[in-house]
């Protein structure tokens, strides 16, 4: 087939245009103004992992690889550039929109009030806070201009203190980490006057921050906020020496010393004081720095309180009854009759729980095994696990440690299950394990049994309240044995797979999308009609966007719903079209639908189409076989591809132009009517 070029945007850039539509809901007056805050949390959490991974990247390209543009698709310092520009520019509509949130607080009568704003009873119950709850945490690091920087871990805010000593003294210069993840970062003071008053923990910290140097002479203190951002890469070395579990710990430990990417500070810094931080940083770049106000590290946005004001934050939604089961009953037995397909968070996750534990006390299940990629820190699926294992059950869990920032949780979660007596595997040397997958086994009358799970997200109870995935629950003889077989190759990897119904990723997936891309392409060709229709979190690989622009220009309508990263950016009247949603809840669910002549083959992935999910991971792709859920999914997509009012489509601009409509039809709004009426039938 000859292969086909196409404009393709480079993925950090269109990277950051799925940032920049995050930032435009904090923008929108339609959206509860709490959640408008949150959103800009959103923004910056986003913003601090992409330099941390993306732009560590493009820097490491730019100082050591030969072959970066070929592996990158362009020139990394000219991408590097478009970077620094396209983040300078939204970081002034952040600044604007963050004020203009502020003064919409103000005119609730919510009043975030700076440490020099107070009044004399307020300092009063500040200090008192200070001293009660706050002093404990605070731990000087002293240093002088001639030493060498303290130890700034990456992505606190962090105060630099000066103490001026006038002509009595010598002045003194500490940092002070601000304890964020032991205090809430913002604090309602009781002295209301008939308005909610606020403060922040910055400021809680200097007026009591006088107290903590009593051993010092000095005229004055002056703080000043500032964040370092790192490279967040992992160095894992090939050690015969050492366990795959110690070479993670040492790395994530090694990780506090990674390369400076970004260095934030107060704009009231003085110049000479910026200098020294800049040259002990060996930040040469003036793009890493980033002068701004008092308060630095706004991904606490995401904590802001819920201060119980009508209409300032999202209602919360019942969870929807999953149809075709009964609660009273077992699930297990249930499973028997049908498969259950259930879609987050507008379903609860307990269902998967009640599964769990059932199968750890079920006197006919022997077995269960399970991957895992990102668990919560009081994990209900870890304890269920574990609950499984002291009733007796062999438990076997793929573990991958390397869940970037969450490896200290999973390392966690690795000893406490190796101590309750659960084998536990460290994934597959080389790969990531990312595949969703779950297998219960057990005898029933004589006979072997088995259950299997299977989906496009975690197996997290508290992601599951914020992301929308979809998970199969079957007993299909055939997919059972599918997932035996790929547990028994995660415990050896020797061993060849021999799959009837899953894909799996590294191994066949990108053929089989390829192959279904060229059943579409034949069958246009033939005059029949023909359409793909995915929906998934990022589209980046070079191989799968040619042969969709194959298609299109071939006759196959192409539909593509891409969250975020999609360097596939058609012209408008294109016979293929990108769209992406960002509302109340992030899009997660993975799925496609190939036409195929009327009988539908669709599929649901823990896999992106990305070159690391194709290649360089375990991924697991499941068939959807029950017609009721076919019918199902191809609903829902129809509801996304209506969404007139959180949905954008994606051209070569980036500018996320809004989709024709009149902009009242929200889809995650009307899943919420189509699973309820699902349930009711």
């Amino acid at each position: 087939m000859t292969k086909v070029r196409y404009p393709f945007i480079p993925k950090e850039i269109s990277w950051l245009s799925f940032n920049n539509r995050v930032l435009s809901e904090a923008r929108n007056s339609a959206v509860p103004l709490l959640e408008r805050l949150r959103f800009l949390g959103i923004y910056a959490n986003n913003m601090d992992e992409f330099y941390r991974v993306r732009v560590a990247l493009l820097r490491r390209f730019v100082m050591a690889d030969d072959h970066a543009e070929k592996i990158l698709g362009g020139d990394p310092q000219f991408i590097l550039n478009l970077v620094q520009e396209e983040v300078f520019r939204q970081g002034e509509i952040f600044e604007d929109t963050r004020r203009k949130l502020h003064d919409e607080l103000r005119k609730i009568g919510v009043v975030p009030l700076r440490y020099k704003e107070l009044s004399e009873a307020q300092v009063d119950e500040v200090r008192t806070y200070f001293r009660r709850s706050v002093r404990q945490h605070l731990f000087p690091i002293m240093f002088e201009k001639s030493s060498h920087i303290p130890d700034i871990e990456d992505g606190f805010p962090y105060l630099v203190i000066h103490l001026v000593g006038g002509e009595s003294a010598p002045d003194r210069y500490a940092v002070l980490r601000i304890p964020t993840d032991k205090l809430p970062r913002f604090r309602e003071l009781s002295q209301g006057d008939n308005r909610i008053n606020l403060i922040t923990l910055d400021d809680i910290i200097r007026v009591g921050v006088p107290e903590i140097f009593t051993p010092f002479t000095f005229e004055s203190i002056k703080c000043y906020a500032i964040k370092l951002t790192k490279d967040a890469e992992l160095e894992i070395e090939d050690d015969v020496t050492e366990s795959y579990r110690e070479q993670i710990s040492r790395s994530v430990k090694a990780r506090r010393k990674g390369e400076p990417i970004r260095f934030e500070f107060d704009h009231r810094m003085p110049d000479q004081l910026v200098n020294w931080f800049r040259k002990r940083f060996s930040i040469s770049r003036l793009e890493s720095l980033v002068a701004g106000g008092s308060f630095r590290n706004y991904r606490d946005y995401l904590k802001f309180p819920d201060l119980r004001l009508e209409g300032t934050s999202y209602r919360s939604i019942p969870a929807i009854p999953v149809p075709r089961i009964t609660q009273s009953r077992s699930i297990l037995e249930q499973l028997k009759n049908h498969d259950l397909l259930l879609h987050y968070p507008y379903h609860s996750f307990d269902t998967f729980i009640t599964f769990l534990r059932e199968a750890s006390f079920d006197p006919r299940v022997r077995e269960i095994r399970i991957t895992l990629y990102r668990l919560s820190n009081d994990s209900l699926v870890a304890n269920a696990l574990i609950n499984a294992a002291q009733n007796g059950k062999k438990v076997v869990v793929t573990l991958e440690l390397q869940a970037r920032f969450d490896e200290v949780n999973n390392l966690y979660w690795s000893e406490r299950m190796s101590e309750a007596g659960i084998k536990v595997i460290h994934g597959v040397p080389g790969v990531k394990v990312h595949a969703k997958l779950c297998l219960v086994e057990g005898i029933e009358k004589g006979s072997p049994i088995a259950w299997a799970a299977i989906g496009t997200g975690n197996f997290n109870e508290n992601t599951a309240k914020l992301y929308t995935d979809t998970l199969l629950m079957t007993m299909n003889k055939e997919i059972c044995s599918d997932a035996q077989q790929i547990f028994r190759f995660l415990d050896h990897n020797y061993i060849r797979l021999n799959l009837s119904r899953l894909v799996l990723s590294p191994y066949d997936l990108r053929d089989r999308i390829l192959l279904l891309i060229d059943r579409e392409i034949a069958n246009a060709q033939s005059g029949k009609y023909s359409s793909i229709s995915v929906k998934m979190n990022q589209l980046v690989d070079v191989q799968i966007q040619d042969r969709l622009v194959q298609a299109a220009r071939s006759g196959v309508s192409v539909r593509l719903l891409i969250r975020g990263m999609c360097s596939l950016a058609p012209e408008p009247g294109d016979n293929i079209e990108v769209r992406r949603i960002v509302d109340r809840f992030l899009e997660h669910s993975r799925f496609m639908i190939f036409h195929n002549d009327g009988d539908s083959q669709i599929y649901i992935s823990s896999a992106d189409w990305m070159v690391r999910n194709l290649d360089r991971r375990i991924e697991v792709t499941a068939p959807i076989l029950d017609p009721v859920h076919k019918q199902e999914l191809i609903d829902i997509f129809e509801i996304y591809w209506k969404d007139d009012a959180k949905a954008v489509y994606v051209e070569p601009t980036l500018q996320n132009l809004p989709v024709a409509g009149n902009g009242n039809f929200r889809a995650q709004v009307a899943m919420i009517d189509y699973l309820r009426e699902k349930a009711e039938k």
